[in-house]
């Protein structure tokens, strides 16, 4: 029971990871992208 538990969240847990690190990289392009546009307006 408890290994089966394991087995069944461990893909979940490590699709939340995959996904946050996705969500992580596409807001540090996007906050680089505001900082240069900041940087040549100014």
């Amino acid at each position: 029971m408890y290994n089966a538990s394991i087995k069944d969240t461990t893909p979940k847990f490590l699709h939340i990871i995959f996904d946050a690190a996705e969500i992580t990289k596409v807001a540090i392009q996007f906050t680089n992208g505001l900082y240069r546009n900041s940087v040549v307006y100014n």
